[in-house]
């Protein structure tokens, strides 16, 4: 189901808009740091600059590959192949962003995220079915950048339960080594990695980005392009201009993709953002980063006709738990809601840099609460109760809370952990959110002390390992 924002674009503003994404492809063009990729947008008929590395988009050729796009995701989704854009009313949720830092919330600390850290959110995400899959929970700072993601690869691999997502990938030397990893583990070569490169903005795919969208289509892979423009940094400090360019931006790597791999339906993300004036951060929680991505992500439904997801963890500034992050977590859900699929709020703090368990628990009660609003009313015999009330009122001594209606219903409601709704008033010195924050650090400890570790299988444990160590030797100079 769609909840639609009434009057946020008129169709002339969306015109506008429209015309200016074109205008910029046309006239500035999109930077792409591979020569590969340059070769392929000549041949398909763009207007290359090789020496300066740039694509610059004919409107006619543009609205062309945008269509074909557009068309083949339309295909896709006759066949079935591809969910609608909606909101999820189940609660199940990606367990997984890579922060660096894990929030310790009885001590009010932070450290750099270690390998135990790692394994051990694994094992909390196995333990909870609210997660549908894991991907990785933390970055492991306490292991050398070159190979990171290839030992947290092989833990999510050997010690998730569920379903592996994916870790970001950096170079793409990395990737033999991950694929191997799948291969051992799964039987496959995909490798847990993100398949979405990001452009930088404004207007530029880099080297190291490209090498590795390069070799996702080589693999034939499914490919994605994101881009992240904040107004007043890397983009105009203007709604209608950051809308625009990310717009040009997610278009533009779509049509790289295009014409390299005519064959491979891209994906893009835009997750837009603005500059605090006050304290020079960027932020994207922010009710004009919510227009902004409102207003890209319909135009992407509505105008080009392309599918498009909106990415979660950059949505609150909020350093530990609380009702800061609980507010623009929760703002942010809701402005994305039915616009883009999106993934529900699972325990990132601090615009992506902080994991905390304890926010997990507190976002898992908000995500159900949510998740309850959006289901709507359900409407039959049972729910509109009309004997029920007969009864009641026809009766001097009934009441409602001791119906049978009422004992076969009420376990419908949200009835939230967390939260106090008691009638009794605090007393002066009591602080309601440390106490709400300590039930939800106690919740999560509990969860983790109970369950048990995966069996973990020791020919392929051994097998990966092997992996590990001639990825040190090849990658760490």
């Amino acid at each position: 189901m769609y909840y639609a924002y009434q009057n946020l674009l008129s169709a002339i503003e969306m015109e506008k808009i429209e015309d200016n994404v074109y205008k910029i492809l046309e006239k500035i063009g999109l930077i792409v740091e591979n020569d590969e990729l340059l070769e392929a947008a000549a041949k398909a008929g763009a207007k290359v600059d090789k020496e300066k590395q740039k694509i610059l988009f004919p409107r006619e050729l543009a609205k062309e590959l945008l269509g074909a796009i557009s068309a083949m995701w339309q295909e896709r989704n006759k066949n079935g192949k591809v969910m609608p854009i909606e909101f999820q009313h189940e609660m199940k949720m990606i367990l997984g962003n890579y922060p660096m830092f894990f929030v310790d919330w009885p001590e009010r600390s932070q450290h750099t995220a270690t390998r135990q850290d790692f394994i051990d959110m694994i094992h909390l995400g196995n333990a909870m079915p609210e997660i549908a899959s894991i991907s990785a929970p933390l970055t492991i700072g306490d292991l050398e950048p070159e190979i990171e993601v290839i030992e947290a690869s092989a833990l999510m691999g050997l010690h998730s339960e569920k379903p592996v997502g994916c870790c970001d990938v950096y170079d793409v030397k990395q990737i033999p080594y991950l694929c191997e990893i799948t291969q051992i583990i799964e039987g496959h070569d995909r490798g847990y990695f993100h398949k979405i490169r990001d452009l930088t903005s404004p207007l530029k795919l880099g080297e190291h980005a490209a090498a590795i969208l390069v070799e996702q289509l080589k693999r034939g892979w499914y490919s994605s392009i994101g881009c992240m423009p904040v107004a007043g940094v890397n983009a105009p400090m203007s709604m209608a201009g950051t809308v625009s360019q990310g717009l040009a931006e997610a278009l533009g790597g779509l049509m790289v993709i295009r014409m390299y791999r005519d064959d491979i339906p891209g994906h893009c993300s835009i997750y837009s953002g603005g500059l605090d004036m006050k304290t020079a951060c960027a932020t994207f929680c922010s009710p004009e980063a919510h227009v902004q991505n409102i207003a890209a992500h319909t135009m992407l439904r509505d105008v080009f006709k392309i599918r498009s997801s909106s990415p979660s963890g950059y949505n609150t500034l909020a350093k530990r738990p609380g009702m800061q992050a609980v507010y623009e977590k929760m703002m942010n859900m809701l402005a994305r809601s039915g616009i883009a699929n999106c993934p529900w709020e699972h325990g990132i703090l601090d615009s992506g840099r902080s994991f905390s368990p304890t926010q997990l628990m507190l976002d898992l009660e908000f995500n159900n609460g949510l998740a309850t609003f959006f289901k709507g009313i359900e409407v039959n015999d049972n729910t509109l109760a009309f004997s029920v009330l007969e009864e009641v009122v026809n009766s001097e001594k009934k009441s409602f809370l001791e119906m049978e209606h009422t004992l076969n219903n009420f376990r419908t409601l949200w009835e939230p952990e967390f939260l106090d709704r008691r009638m009794d008033i605090p007393k002066p010195d009591t602080n309601l959110e440390v106490e709400m924050l300590d039930k939800a650090d106690q919740k999560w400890r509990n969860i983790l002390a109970s369950c048990k570790g995966p069996e973990i299988d020791t020919e392929k444990e051994t097998a990966v390992m092997a992996v590990i160590q001639r990825a040190k030797k090849d990658l760490i100079k």
